[in-house]
């Protein structure tokens, strides 16, 4: 199975809820998201952190830790007019 997360199914498995167990299930062959996605979560890490009264590292290093690939807009740029029209 294959799976695009957006920031939100990111950050919830960095916090190790539920979305943690969905992406370490057996069946999950890969894991994607978008550049500017994990960009986004990695700029919202520190009120996160604050958030949750955890250190800013440890939570840094649970990110690194996700099994997600990070793909840049140019791999997938030319399928976004098509993509707009589905919405």
């Amino acid at each position: 199975m294959r799976l695009v997360a957006d920031a939100n199914v990111l950050l919830a498995a960095v916090l190790g809820g539920r979305a943690k167990a969905v992406l370490q299930h057996p069946e999950m062959a890969e894991l994607l998201t978008a550049e500017a996605t994990f960009a986004e979560v990695q700029e919202y890490a520190v009120t996160l952190a604050r958030k949750k009264h955890l250190s800013l590292d440890t939570l840094l290093l649970a990110m690194g830790a996700l099994p997600v690939s990070v793909v840049e807009e140019a791999v997938y740029a030319s399928a976004l007019p098509q993509a707009r029209k589905l919405l």
